[in-house]
């Protein structure tokens, strides 16, 4: 199963921006400590925060838990003060691991903190956002209980000035806060035997929803804790407007759907939550190339459309779809209605600002 058939298009996106050679499946398994004597690794990537480190580090460091845990810092060739930083809390703190490696981006750094790790669970806490009190011991309280495959915790989005977005999960069971970001969760190790985040990609969460999930036996979500998500303007989901380098957000697409096939049932990808996964997935894709020239947004919604008419033909849903109205451009093949629910999506989000910046004012 593939997105991007045809050498024609692959060689026209190649163009505006190549393609990189990261994979998110590998052969063999990808730990060296087979068997796990710990009940969870934290890994931390680490690159030029050095202003956020230590609040970071802090917060996994004091984690009061009657659960055996390490924290795996990986300096991924930071040329800030990080490397000091590290030194001083390695100093302080012995049992810190600390990995030091060439510059490879945050999916060459979270995979060599994987590598690593010994805890039956896998964290993942960017070195700029921190967890509150309670991430570790309430997460894993209710993972060794149920003997879950990811546990997700609550989330509080926040900027240098106030908290501006809180989601906790109404029940034990509620899936609102099983985002796909690597982050704000626990993931069973077992998930990531064979699966790695795709280095030389941006985009590298994508195989969290689509190679990670579907394999979910046992889910629960705790509210008595959280992720505090750092908003960062040089985040990629910002950053990346405009530059042809967004396109990675269709090539890592063709990807995950190519490792899709090898190991999920067909029942799955017969089943409604396949269809609402890329129907979602490829929204986000034109929302994220919508600063790239008309040409290359008509080819990207082209390729896109082919494969929904190949796969899911005039397959009705019963899941419910981030855009409607983009659904309804592929199976009508409308570029026009394409690009009007793209501009939909960044009118509400303007609005949302908006209310939140006069909200700000008010107080």
């Amino acid at each position: 199963m593939e997105l991007i058939v045809s050498a024609q298009d692959r060689s026209a996106l190649s163009a505006y921006s190549p393609c990189p050679q990261g994979t998110c499946m590998v052969e063999h398994n990808v730990f060296q400590h087979v068997t796990p004597d710990l009940d969870l690794s934290v890994i931390v990537p680490c690159y030029n925060v050095e202003q956020y480190l230590p609040q970071c580090l802090d917060s996994l460091i004091h984690q009061q838990t009657s659960h055996s845990f390490e924290i795996i810092a990986v300096n991924d060739g930071a040329t800030d003060g990080t490397s000091g930083i590290l030194d001083f809390y390695k100093e302080r703190y012995p049992d810190l691991q600390v990995i030091t490696r060439e510059n490879g981006g945050l999916a060459a750094a979270r995979n060599s903190g994987i590598r690593v790790s010994r805890g039956r669970y896998l964290a993942f806490v960017d070195s700029d956002d921190y967890v509150t009190d309670g991430f570790v011991e309430n997460t894993l309280d209710v993972a060794l209980r149920i003997d879950a495959d990811v546990v997700a915790t609550g989330q509080i989005s926040f900027d240098e000035t106030r908290q501006y977005k809180k989601l906790f999960p109404s029940d034990e069971h509620d899936t609102a806060v099983l985002t796909g970001t690597a982050w704000g969760k626990i993931f069973n190790r077992d998930l990531f035997s064979r699966v790695v985040f795709p280095e030389g990609f941006w985009f590298e969460d994508t195989p969290i929803r689509h190679l990670i999930y579907p394999h979910i036996r046992r889910y629960a979500a705790v509210g008595n804790c959280a992720y505090m998500y750092r908003h960062n303007l040089q985040g990629i989901n910002l950053s990346s407007q405009g530059k042809p380098k967004a396109l990675d957000t269709v090539y890592i697409t063709d990807v995950v759907l190519r490792d899709l096939e090898r190991v999920v049932s067909q029942e799955y990808l017969d089943g409604d939550v396949f269809f609402t996964a890329i129907a979602n997935q490829f929204y986000l894709n034109q929302c994220r190339i919508a600063g790239l020239p008309d040409d290359c947004r008509k080819r990207v919604f082209k390729i896109q459309s082919d494969f929904f008419d190949g796969i899911f033909q005039r397959k009705p849903y019963s899941g419910s779809v981030n855009s409607p109205l983009y659904v309804k451009a592929l199976r009508s093949r409308s570029f026009a209605l394409a690009e009007m629910s793209v501009s939909m999506s960044f009118l509400n989000r303007a609005v949302k600002v908006l209310g939140k910046f006069t909200s700000s004012i008010k107080k």
